[in-house]
């Protein structure tokens, strides 16, 4: 991915955000302050956890080319005072972008955030604290898989049942479904929820009127989240959550649909990677034609955060994906994993020894317009199965 890419991308917020799918919620640019080149932006940060709140940003974003060829994109708020309840600043941060003789680029990230501890729970203080949670590791590794994909798309060599238009759609489509199940866990701006119950040590349940694309009311979405700590390391966790014979533990809802595996489109030069976008589908076929009913997964790993995100799609969509034809806004219902390292409070402060596991969830009530506490109920026991 070369510089040029990267300097093009940053400054657009749409391109932002989906650059870096699971960290940035809402953003927007607010005004063009000079040009292109100087901008008033504002964004919402977070970590894939109901117990972490986002963190609202508004910043300059400043981006300059030097002699020697390097661009620079600097970011430092604006407006934001700790004194006044403000949970984080965002200090001088951003990235130093060189291009390399091989076409790759080199890129350096600093990032450096004055935040309040007041606004982070202990279970996720020491992850935040070694810049895991927001800090430029977490940043990098979202970069890199982002340019793994964009080069993996367009590969002769990788997955030839699919056509770089399909592998495109495929991944596009995953990653419409992952960014609204984060949007689920995550009370951000960018989706409108209420919050209609949220206790200590219970799952925060979230609701929403659901519009179609026609305009018309569908009903009510539900979203419910829900942190627990597990004591296996993130990666070994990811690895065994994603075996198909292991679903049953977390997915009450799709793991008699997600038997075997139709379609998978790794990330990456290896085929069987686990960063990947997956079409299943169950042994026993309950349905035939357009109406039969299927799985996508979309599964991404790193050193930072793992992800297993899944929902049901009906044969016709993945038909239309795998055709390369127009997708139409597909009303995702996902429910998923966030795997994040846990670090304990013992003398190695930045040693591993298990896992802060989200689990969320998402259901349509249809023909409904109010809550009942039999719907927040519903949604409690739902979660409740995949924490057991």
């Amino acid at each position: 991915m070369s510089s040029g890419a990267l300097v093009e991308a940053l400054p657009d917020a749409k391109q932002w955000r989906e650059m870096f799918v699971g960290i940035i919620g809402s953003c927007t640019t607010v005004k063009m302050l000079k040009n292109q080149n100087l901008l008033q932006m504002k964004a919402e940060i977070q970590l894939i956890s109901p117990l972490v709140p986002a963190r609202f940003l508004k910043f300059i974003r400043f981006t300059k080319c030097h002699a020697d060829g390097a661009w620079v994109v600097v970011d430092f708020s604006v407006d934001h005072d700790l004194m006044e309840g403000f949970e984080a600043r965002r200090m001088p941060s951003g990235c130093i972008l060189r291009d390399m003789q091989n076409g790759f680029s080199k890129v350096t990230w600093i990032e450096h955030t004055e935040y309040s501890e007041y606004f982070v729970p202990n279970e996720y203080r020491r992850l935040v604290r070694c810049g895991m949670g927001f800090g430029a590791q977490r940043w990098l590794s979202a970069l890199f898989r982002h340019s793994e994909y964009l080069q993996t798309t367009i590969s002769p060599i990788l997955n030839r049942i699919l056509y770089h238009k399909s592998r495109r759609c495929l991944k596009d489509l995953a990653k419409s479904m992952t960014s609204i199940f984060c949007y689920g866990v995550c009370l951000t701006d960018i989706q409108q929820w209420d919050v209609v119950f949220e206790a200590p040590g219970r799952p925060r349940v979230m609701a929403r009127k659901c519009i179609s694309s026609l305009g018309r009311p569908l009903g009510l979405t539900m979203s419910a989240a829900y942190s627990v700590r597990i004591p296996a390391k993130h990666r070994q966790l990811f690895h065994l959550l994603l075996r198909l014979d292991s679903r049953g533990i977390w997915d009450p809802i799709c793991h008699s649909l997600a038997e075997r595996i139709v379609v998978s489109y790794p990330f990456n030069q290896n085929e069987e990677s686990s960063n990947c976008v997956s079409v299943l589908k169950s042994n026993h076929e309950m349905t035939t034609g357009e109406n039969q009913i299927m799985v996508l997964q979309d599964s991404v790993s790193d050193t930072t955060v793992s992800l297993i995100v899944s929902a049901t799609v009906d044969s016709k969509t993945i038909s239309m994906v795998l055709n390369e034809d127009i997708i139409p806004y597909v009303p995702f219902l996902p429910i998923g994993l966030s795997i994040v390292p846990y670090y304990g409070e013992g003398r190695e402060p930045n040693v591993e020894c298990g896992s802060m596991v989200t689990v969320g969830s998402q259901m349509l009530i249809p023909g409904q317009t109010e809550i009942t506490t039999e719907h927040i109920i519903t949604m409690r026991q739902l979660l409740s199965l995949t924490i057991q």
